[in-house]
């Protein structure tokens, strides 16, 4: 040992360690690299200071147990205060990763036996997972396999016995000769597991969205999930320009909800929140009384008045709901509520409300028409108010309302001739946040005819202002469309991100009806004309509107020919590009490995001739698929294994219960410079395990008879059990 290469002792010591973390603290390091960029400077600059520790603390303080404890109580004490002031969620991605990496720090700091060795090993593939989300396409893949490999190898060294880390440590050649091998046996292990990991990534049931939603749904308060300091609803007696756009920023629950039944397309789930039908010129009011005596005069009281006041209705849902603290009156029922439960009434503009205020969660359970049309006769003081705008205004809204609205034969065909027009706009829903705010009518026009660009909320407005223009009564909806499906559970989880604007517009022969602005920008063929008929009902309009944006839309196509050149000329430039391959590989990865969701899954099972598809027989299939694999792998196994040895097995049973007694024969050893060593080393011990290595010798070496090594071989193992029992 004291004549070899420093260099063969480096990589001895490293790759086979004899230090149980040194080859741990590459791994950990591998790990956490790619997340470490999302940890705010002192977080970061704490972690380092406690890695660098490692290093600098001496040999005695491994010992001071209370000096550790200490130590650790305060720095987790002080990252709770920090994620405190620094208004992070506690159920955050950030919040669990750095936590996690303080966790991992301080157990490093104080590990020096194997078993800790493993055990931070096995939560550097924690790690690995969560720092392959920080990257996309075949990079993730790469650092998912490669890194995984790293966690297999670093167990397999932390289980050699010392003997092979003194053999690497003597000799390059030998050092090289067991990582080699090392790196072979690893890589054989993660090939076999990729089956495993196949089928239970394609079968599992798959949880959409973070993994707390499912403690959501089982009851955990949603108030955990929620920072108080950055709440944003998506509706309040106000609308104001970029109001919903601020809250579809936020990844906060609002409300979950438990169908009975199947749970219809998240396209169709709209629920409904405050309403808003007064324009002063810049922002959208709500005029709806707040006291609940006023309100319940006009609600609808019973089931039959509410069957009176519909004209059509489909779709009926029924469904459970929980919804997050909120000092308000009206609750996110699903659009269009029937029927009301303990402590809710439905009011006159089919909201859901509470009969009292209570800053509290809340449990409902209601059911819902998916379609509807209808509401109460509007009296001349409603339609007056409806179609109410601000006499001090802009003229060229208008004026282009007025125009479209003379070469209309009807209001419903009005109505279809703005859908084409809006659709023909090239308008764009801004992306960013901070939408620009609103001054007036005159940054409407703008934004309608000269940007063509802005936030929901705001092309609602202008729609709505186009409706009225045209003397057609209308109102702006705000709440909620859509929702994340919990694996292939019939739970919904409503969050900010889904915060929403509609329109409803009132048609004679019909009542309020809804119109879906974001439709109908996605229009699939804005150009086909209707048929004969200009009287297209609106509903069917949206139902045809939905179907398109559901649909993937193709490009449009053109006949002009500078296009065309221009088209086959990028074709041809990606054609002869070397690594289009590879960008097409990324994007198949993202999609179908990283981005693999419920309905992805649902898609594959189909295909494959499942038709009713529900997580009880994903598991099953599941647990069939692995148990065909586990029959198969072994009986493979079971074929190529040689037969065993029985000695031979006896012999390295006994080897290994010497090696915790530092007696064990190293492999580069023959028994009889194995007994040299012993004589020398524990004189001790000698008598028992020369009487023990020398009958093992005549086993293996010299007997011949079968019949003398069974009785041999009997003896041999009872001496062995004597020995052991001495020790």
């Amino acid at each position: 040992m004291q004549n070899s290469h420093p260099v063969t002792r480096s990589l001895g010591n490293f790759l086979i360690p004899t230090q149980p973390l040194t080859l741990v603290t590459l791994l950990l390091l591998v790990a956490m690299l790619p997340s470490l960029h999302t940890l705010p400077w002192p977080l970061l600059s704490g972690f380092i200071l406690i890695v660098l520790a490692k290093f600098i603390i001496p040999e005695p303080w491994q010992h001071a147990g209370k000096a550790k404890f200490s130590l650790s109580v305060v720095l987790l004490i002080l990252w709770a205060i920090f994620i405190y002031f620094a208004k992070v969620r506690w159920l955050s991605g950030e919040t669990f990763l750095s936590a996690l990496l303080l966790i991992v720090a301080l157990k490093w700091l104080e590990a020096r036996s194997r078993a800790e060795g493993k055990f931070l090993s096995l939560i550097a593939g924690i790690l690995l997972a969560i720092s392959s989300l920080y990257l996309s396409g075949v990079p993730a893949l790469l650092f998912l396999l490669l890194g995984h490999l790293l966690v297999i190898y670093t167990l397999w060294a932390l289980n050699q016995p010392v003997s092979l880390q003194a053999e690497a440590a003597v000799s390059l050649k030998k050092s090289s000769a067991n990582i080699k091998r090392g790196f072979n046996l690893c890589t054989f292990i993660l090939l076999v597991s990729l089956p495993f990991v196949s089928v239970l990534f394609l079968a599992v049931p798959r949880i959409q969205g973070p993994l707390w939603e499912i403690g959501v749904v089982m009851g955990l308060p949603l108030e955990l999930m929620v920072n108080q300091n950055n709440r944003q609803q998506a509706g309040s007696v106000q609308l104001r320009s970029g109001n919903v756009s601020r809250a579809k920023g936020i990844d906060e629950p609002v409300l979950v909800a438990d169908f009975v039944s199947a749970v219809p397309s998240k396209s169709r789930l709209y629920w409904r929140g405050p309403i808003y039908d007064a324009f002063d010129g810049k922002d959208w009011l709500s005029t709806a009384p707040t006291d609940r005596n006023s309100l319940l005069k006009k609600s609808f009281k019973r089931r039959s008045q509410l069957d009176k006041a519909l004209t059509k209705v489909t779709d009926l849902v029924t469904y459970e709901a929980r919804i997050t603290t909120q000092d308000e009156r009206w609750l996110y029922g699903l659009d269009l509520p029937y029927g009301s439960s303990a402590e809710t009434f439905i009011s006159e503009d089919f909201q859901v409300l509470r009969l009292n205020k209570r800053d509290s969660e809340f449990n409902y359970l209601l059911s819902a028409y998916l379609e509807y049309r209808g509401g109460r006769p509007l009296t001349a003081e409603q339609l007056q108010q409806y179609t109410d705008l601000p006499k001090k205004g802009t003229i060229k809204l208008r004026r282009w309302s007025s125009e479209l609205f003379a070469s209309s034969e009807s209001t419903k065909d009005f109505v279809f001739t703005l859908s084409q027009a809006l659709a023909r706009s090239g308008f764009q829903f801004d992306a960013d946040v901070k939408a620009p705010l609103i001054e007036g009518l005159v940054d409407y026009e703008q934004l309608f005819f000269e940007k063509k660009r802005g936030s929901i909320e705001q092309l609602n407005a202008i729609v709505a202002y186009i409706l009225r223009a045209a003397g057609i009564p209308a109102r702006i909806v705000t709440g909620y469309r859509g929702g994340n499906l919990i694996a292939l559970t019939n739970f919904i989880v409503v969050k900010q991100t889904h915060a929403h604007v509609w329109l409803e517009l009132w048609i004679a022969d019909s009542g309020w009806q809804r119109l879906e602005i974001k439709d109908l920008l996605e229009l699939t063929n804005p150009d086909k004309k209707p048929s004969s008929g200009a009287n297209v009902k609106v509903t069917a309009v949206n139902k045809t509107l939905q179907k398109s944006a559901s649909a993937a839309s193709p490009a449009p196509k053109t006949s002009n020919s500078n296009t065309k050149g221009s088209t086959e000329k990028t074709s041809k430039t990606d054609t002869d590009n070397p690594l289009l391959w590879l960008a097409t590989l990324s994007k198949q990865l993202k999609n179908w490995v990283m981005n693999y969701s419920p309905e992805q899954q649902v898609e594959i099972l189909q295909k494959a001739g499942i038709k009713q598809v529900n997580w009880k027989l994903l598991l099953l299939i599941s647990v069939l698929a692995v148990g065909t694999l586990i029959v198969l792998f072994s009986a493979l196994w079971s074929f190529k294994r040689k037969p065993r040895d029985a000695i031979a097995d006896q012999f390295l049973k006994f080897n290994k219960f010497l090696t915790g007694h530092h007696l064990a024969c190293a492999p580069h050893e023959c028994p009889q410079r194995w007994l040299q060593r012993l004589e020398r080393a524990n004189p001790e011990c000698l008598p028992a395990l020369r009487i023990i290595i020398q009958r093992y010798i005549k086993i293996r070496y010299f007997n011949e008879d079968q019949q003398q090594i069974k009785q041999d071989f009997k003896i041999l193992k009872r001496d062995m059990q004597r020995f052991k029992g001495m020790m």
